[in-house]
C-alpha cells in the first residue's frame, strides 16, 4: 500500500504475488479484497502514460515511428526481449503493445532444477516459491494498468508434472521446462493514444536504450542445417505410434 493512500480506497492483494496484469502471457491471479467503497475506474480510453503516472510509476513519451521498428532495432542488442500484445477484441489489431529487454533477473527450470541467474535455487518443486519470491517485492497497486512490468516467459508442457501426478520426460531436453524474466521497465505503444511510453520500477535505462537503438546490428551466424537422419529406425517408430493410438482409444490420453 503506497503511503497516503486513502484506506477506504485499498486494495488488498491475495496472494501479493504480481504486478503482470491482464491479458498478458504470464500472469498469476490475484483476489482483490475491497476495505471500503473502491475508487470509480480510469475511462476506458485513459491514456498509458497518466495511468502510469497516476500510478506512481515514472513514465515518459518516447519518440519512435512505431513499436515494431523500435524493438528490431534494439533485440539484436538485448540477451533477452519480448513482443506482448493485448487484443481488446475483433475490432482492433491491439490497444497496447509491450516491449522488453534485458530482465533484471532469470528463472528457469531445467533438468538440473531451479535455478536463479545461474545460481543453484533448489529441485522442481522450488519454482513456483521462486517466482512468488521475486515479485513479492514490486507489487503495484493499479488495476487499471494491463501491464507494468513483472515475469515474462515460457512454460513448457512438461510443466504439467509440477501440478499434476503426470509421468516425467525420460530423456533430457534441449529446452529449459520453464524460463521467467523479471523485467522491472519495458515500453508500452498506446495504439489509441499513438505514443510510445517507457516506464521503470528500478533503474532508469532509458538513455541506454536509445543509445543502442542507434547502433548498427552486429553480424549474425548464416543458418546452417547439417543431413537431416531419423532419430527412430522405422519399426521402432510405427510401433510407438500404435502405442499412442491406443492410448487416445482407451481414453489415457488426447494429445502426445
Amino acid at each position: 500500500m503506497r503511503p497516503g493512500l486513502d484506506f477506504a480506497r485499498a486494495r488488498a492483494y491475495n496472494p501479493p504475488n504480481s504486478f503482470l496484469r491482464g491479458d498478458s502471457s504470464c500472469t498469476l491471479s490475484q483476489r482483490v479484497v475491497e476495505f471500503g467503497p473502491a475508487a470509480p475506474p480510469p475511462p476506458a480510453d485513459t491514456p498509458f502514460l497518466d495511468l502510469a503516472r497516476a500510478a506512481g510509476l515514472r513514465a515518459q513519451p518516447v519518440e519512435a515511428a512505431e513499436p515494431f521498428a523500435f524493438y528490431r532495432a534494439l533485440r539484436p542488442h538485448a540477451r533477452a526481449s519480448f513482443v506482448l500484445e493485448s487484443a481488446p477484441g475483433p475490432q482492433r489489431r491491439a490497444e497496447h503493445t509491450f516491449l522488453g529487454f534485458d530482465p533484471q533477473a532469470t528463472l528457469v527450470l531445467d533438468d538440473r532444477g531451479v535455478h536463479l541467474d545461474g545460481a543453484w535455487r533448489g529441485g522442481p518443486e522450488a519454482f513456483a516459491a521462486e517466482a512468488r519470491a521475486l515479485l513479492g517485492a514490486h507489487r503495484l497497486d493499479a488495476p487499471a494498468l494491463k501491464y507494468a512490468g513483472g515475469l515474462v516467459g515460457q512454460m513448457g508442457y512438461d510443466y504439467a508434472a509440477q501440478l499434476e501426478p503426470v509421468p516425467r520426460p525420460r530423456v533430457p531436453h534441449p529446452f529449459p521446462t520453464a524460463e521467467l524474466g523479471l523485467y522491472l521497465d519495458g515500453f508500452v505503444y498506446d495504439h489509441r493514444a499513438g505514443q510510445l511510453c517507457y516506464f521503470t520500477h528500478g533503474p532508469d535505462r532509458l538513455a541506454r536504450y536509445q543509445a543502442l537503438a542507434r547502433r548498427p546490428a552486429p553480424p549474425r551466424e548464416p543458418f546452417s542445417c547439417g543431413p537431416l537422419r531419423a532419430s527412430l529406425a522405422r519399426p521402432a517408430f510405427e510401433d510407438a505410434v500404435r502405442r499412442i493410438q491406443g492410448a487416445i482409444q482407451a481414453g489415457d490420453a488426447y494429445q502426445v
